[in-house]
């Protein structure tokens, strides 16, 4: 007796996700059960989670499978209280017995992945999971995470696979020469903490530090420039003084280095002779 009440309440429940379906589908499946070719049935009640979220029940579909052969399909199941469940009804023609896995459909992508780790036996008449406390699977999902850095530094990090609500430390570390200026999705932080809820691609960007090239002559400033790390260094023309003669530039390097640049040079006085003649013959030279 209690067998039947249990079993007309499923077949209602049934009946009512089947008015509901037909009311709310959308339009393509990508499968289908047809429930009149099995004997037996048995009631999942079931709540299905992502490692990072819960999943949204109108974005996705979930279906059961023997093999490859669907077995049954999902449908939204309110609870009240704007909480809901997933109800299906698992079907075959064995009446206890078979192994039955899981799998779930994106609507947006239209893609199709099982879920890993999670089966059971099927049992005529059972349930799995009740509307108050139903069957909890949650899914792993794994996510393409692509990690670069650009020229003038490096990261942490490799790229990879990585499971869904794994937390990653990324690190930016520039170069000699180099600062960071930010992440390819303008976060600036550094370090920064990733969630990884979907694929993800992020580059650090890094810019070239400039330092000062300064000239001095005899010790006084003649010059000053401001120059991008490793750019080449043509030297300053010389300066002229009437009278003197210019030592050239002490210190000056070919590419500008990490660093602040001083160079300097001075001015000498010029010597001359003093020729002294008494016609063509000369008298005395001093210089």
């Amino acid at each position: 007796m209690k067998n039947s009440i249990i079993k007309f309440r499923h077949s209602i429940i049934a009946l009512i996700m089947i008015v509901l379906n037909g009311v709310g589908a959308f339009a393509s499946a990508p499968w289908t059960v047809n429930p009149s070719d099995y004997r037996y049935d048995m009631s999942l009640y079931l709540d299905v989670t992502f490692a990072a979220a819960k999943m949204d029940y109108s974005k996705y579909e979930v279906a059961v499978f023997c093999g490859d052969q669907c077995r049954g399909i999902a449908e939204a199941l309110p609870l009240g209280n704007g909480n809901e469940c997933l109800y299906l009804r698992a079907r075959s023609n064995q009446e206890a017995g078979e192994t039955m896995t899981f799998k779930y459909y994106n609507k947006e992508t239209e893609e199709i992945q099982p879920i890993d780790g999670v089966s059971f036996k099927f049992e005529s008449n059972g349930r799995l999971g009740y509307p108050s406390d139903p069957y909890i699977i949650r899914i792993i999902r794994h996510f393409d995470v692509t990690l670069s850095a650009g020229t003038g530094g490096s990261i942490n990090q490799e790229s990879g696979r990585v499971v869904e609500g794994t937390e990653l430390i990324i690190t930016a570390t520039p170069s000699e020469g180099y600062h960071f200026e930010q992440w390819s999705d303008g976060n600036t932080d550094n370090p920064r903490t990733v969630t990884v809820d979907a694929d993800i691609n992020l580059a650090a960007e890094f810019g070239v530090n400039t330092y000062n090239l300064v000239y001095n002559v005899d010790g006084n400033l003649y010059k000053e420039y401001e120059i991008n790390y490793g750019t080449a260094i043509t030297a300053e023309a010389y300066p002229e003084k009437v009278g003197h003669t210019f030592s050239g530039w002490e210190g000056l390097p070919e590419t500008m280095p990490a660093h602040d640049v001083t160079v300097s040079g001075t001015f000498s006085i010029n010597s001359y002779n003093a020729v002294f003649k008494i016609g063509e013959e000369v008298i005395e030279t001093k210089v």
